[in-house]
């Protein structure tokens, strides 16, 4: 049997579905799917009525872990700037791994004090589940918790693919929709 093997951190989702669709033959279909989640997106930004400020997308692993935080040009902040939000770029000097990743920036839990938006989201969540995030003392402090502006992206949010970009989109125009 043929065997394929991809590696999901050096491109983007869309990349890789147009691997996969060449290496099955299904290159129509991905195109086509493609094009249905641009135009989904053009058509909810349309609807939104969005917080005034920046963002930033957190993936919050609690007090004294490590926290990545979406970086301009990763593939959860490609999604959100498609809608229309202003992403904040977190400081790459903040890393505690090695190399400087294109996606986040793995960042001691002390360094989400230094962010600056008006609005975070939350990987993994959905807004039910925020609390254990607003409800940190060493976050209080932060302008997204004390706006009230703090939201869960959704429990599929972790990683972005066509499926998790159409459940973001829709419940971003729920929230936000005009």
């Amino acid at each position: 049997a043929p065997v394929i093997v991809v590696d999901y951190d050096s491109q983007t989702w869309q990349e890789l579905a147009t691997e996969l669709g060449q290496a099955t033959g299904l290159e129509s279909a991905v195109s086509s799917m493609l094009f249905d989640v641009e135009l989904q997106i053009a058509a909810a930004e349309a609807k939104l009525s969005l917080p005034a400020g920046t963002i930033n997308v957190i993936s919050y692993n609690g007090a004294g872990a490590d926290n990545q935080i979406a970086r301009v040009g990763g593939p959860h902040a490609e999604l959100l700037a498609g809608l229309g939000f202003t992403i904040e770029d977190p400081n790459v000097e903040w890393r505690n791994q090695a190399s400087v990743r294109g996606d986040f920036v793995w960042a001691a839990f002390e360094r989400l004090t230094e962010l600056t938006s008006e609005t975070t989201f939350l990987l993994r969540l959905t807004d039910e589940q925020v609390g254990d995030f607003v409800a940190e003392p060493v976050l209080a402090n932060l302008p997204s918790v004390q706006a009230g502006q703090v939201y869960g992206l959704g429990a599929n949010s972790f990683r972005i693919d066509y499926y998790s970009s159409l459940e973001i989109v829709e419940d971003l125009t729920v929230k936000f929709g005009n």
